[in-house]
């Protein structure tokens, strides 16, 4: 055969492990195939030299390393790599790198392509996979929810290659990249001055224009009827802390519509619960932070005078192809880096909010507080509010994230910082907090990390791969599974759109039900697993106290708790 490489320290695969640790990630998330021998002999190799290399994690299932990547970034805040088997790893890849997508995670996708040569060069064809596994478009799996993709032809680009991918990754807006990696390219020698040039691209981060920050600061300082509706907030915890200090001056009532990052402590006296209808109809300004969907149009209609500020990274969401929530002005840069700027411009200022409109805020926010005393309150019975609150109350003595898909309810479970809590990406990915909880958990060892999981969510996670990673590479995170047996959000959605309907008539709900009782505590244990089931409601706080003493010990832990909602 012909380019048998003389050492695998100088092959392609050996700068794309050197250069991925130069450009400062600490893990390589990997599901492998049959394209990653030469990986994997670079590896080795390198490893045997000293060299700084990413540190490979392996997950039996690519879901499963997608949803560590996106949690480990979640909390370091770090650009994270992935890489998987060709065009089948890829098809396994594409839920979670939708997620991805929708998160704003910046995420180098890499896959193997099958072999190009079907002989006469190292790393050719060999096996009937390699035919079977050929696609005219491999790329066209996750064209639509990356920023950039490409193929890796010679061996010499792959040093600047990979440099233009994290250099897109990180620019505003953040994203997923994908680079495809024919087995023989990656066997191919680069020539020495190649195999460590200075990067040559870097990313491009934007804040907003001043002159619309100081017209938003313009329009907030004159407004009588203000409104803030956040689903994201601010990352940097100063900046967290002045945040709310400003909607407390301001009286600016803040609304959580399908939060999935907390912008306000849970019982900050400007949060006034999920609900915008109260306040849209009637506020002059409305502030929206980084919302894909800050309202729903069917239901809630702003007043038709208002001004409506969208401020984010891409306040268009120009991604979506339908999305007409108005953007009388936009403020597009970093998210945290423009409010920034505007509470800046908002410095000195106190606003003109109506003293009606002061106490409309805070009846709401006393209104919101007794719906989540009443949610929580401990009637004798296993619901979904009863377990936030207890969770919730566990949890508070010490640094904290919660995941959660379909599982606890915000404000409910206390939260008053800014990495506390994340749900599920408005894609719907399932199977997703169960492994971002276990890659944040890599990311920051000391905190409390929770997935808090329906239970269709937590069997689209993989459990037995999922849990094989926590106990393998000691990530103690804990997995709290509310189980109902069905798909509750189905539910929900008929009853929703169809409350007279015969299925709410017949009380029944084909398509919905996830089949006989299960003992999911059992499956956990046999992963390794300390893992209790919870049946009585005066079992729940025992046993979740029992759980967390079981993870600040090192040991992951999954309680499954069968709720009547």
């Amino acid at each position: 055969m012909e380019g048998i490489p003389r050492d695998p320290a100088v092959t392609a695969a050996a700068v794309l492990l050197r250069r991925l640790a130069r450009h400062g990630l600490d893990h390589l998330f990997v599901n492998a195939g049959t394209d990653f021998p030469p990986l994997i002999e670079a590896f080795c190799r390198l490893r045997a030299e000293g060299a700084a290399l990413p540190r490979p994690v392996t997950a039996p299932h690519e879901h499963v390393a997608l949803g560590l990547a996106h949690g480990h970034h979640l909390l370091s805040g770090r650009p994270q790599a992935v890489m998987v088997h060709t065009n089948v790893g890829l098809a396994n890849a594409v839920i979670g790198t939708l997620n991805a997508a929708c998160d704003r995670v910046p995420l180098l996708l890499v896959s193997g392509r099958t072999p190009w040569s079907e002989g006469g060069r190292f790393g050719a064809r060999t096996i009937p996979i390699n035919w079977g596994q050929e696609m005219r478009d491999q790329a066209a799996m996750v064209r639509e929810s990356v920023k950039w993709d490409v193929e890796l032809r010679l061996p010499e680009q792959t040093a600047p290659l990979i440099d233009r991918a994290l250099a897109i990754a990180r620019s505003t807006p953040e994203g997923p990249v994908y680079l495809a990696l024919p087995r023989e390219v990656l066997y191919g020698e680069v020539p020495p001055e190649l195999r460590d040039p200075a990067p040559v691209q870097m990313p491009v981060r934007t804040v907003a224009e001043p002159a619309a920050v100081e017209e938003a600061a313009r329009w907030l300082a004159e407004a009588r009827r203000p409104l803030v509706v956040a689903q994201h907030g601010p990352r940097d915890p100063a900046l967290f802390a002045r945040f709310a200090d400003l909607v407390a001056r301001f009286g600016l009532p803040v609304v959580s519509w399908w939060a999935t990052r907390c912008a306000l402590p849970t019982d900050h006296p400007a949060q006034v619960g999920p609900d915008p209808t109260p306040f849209l109809a009637e506020a002059d300004v409305v502030l929206v932070l980084d919302s894909l969907a800050p309202w729903a149009p069917d239901r809630h209609r702003p007043h038709p005078g208002a001004r409506v500020i969208q401020l984010g990274p891409d306040p268009l969401f120009s991604a979506v192809p339908v999305r007409t929530f108005p953007v009388h002005l936009g403020l597009a840069g970093e998210s945290d880096a423009t409010l920034a700027a505007l509470l800046d411009a908002l410095e000195g200022t106190a606003g003109r909010v109506e003293a009606e409109w002061r106490t409309r805020t805070a009846r709401a926010h006393r209104a919101w507080r007794r719906w989540l005393r009443e949610r929580g309150r401990d009637d004798g019975r296993l619901t979904r509010g009863r377990v936030s609150r207890v969770l919730g109350a566990l949890l508070a003595r010490r640094p904290s994230s919660v995941f959660s898909e379909l599982g606890a309810e915000y404000g409910v479970l206390a939260r008053r910082a800014p990495d506390s809590w994340f749900q599920e990406p408005a894609t719907g990915g399932l199977g997703w907090a169960l492994p971002a909880a276990t890659g944040a958990k890599l990311a920051d060892p000391a905190r409390d990390c929770v997935a808090v999981v329906g239970d269709g969510a937590y069997l689209f996670a993989d459990p037995p791969a999922a849990h094989r990673v926590a106990v393998a590479h000691g990530l103690a995170v804990l997995t709290v599974v509310l189980d109902n047996g069905a798909w509750g959000t189905v539910r929900r959605a008929v009853r929703e759109l169809h409350p007279d309907g015969w299925a709410v008539r017949q009380n029944r709900m084909p398509m919905t039900d996830l089949g006989p009782a299960r003992d999911l505590a059992a499956l956990a244990r046999a992963c390794g697993l300390h893992a209790e089931r919870v049946e009585e409601a005066h079992a729940l706080r025992p046993a979740l106290a029992r759980a967390l003493a079981a993870t600040r010990a090192g040991e992951p832990a999954l309680v499954q708790v069968r709720i009547v909602d």
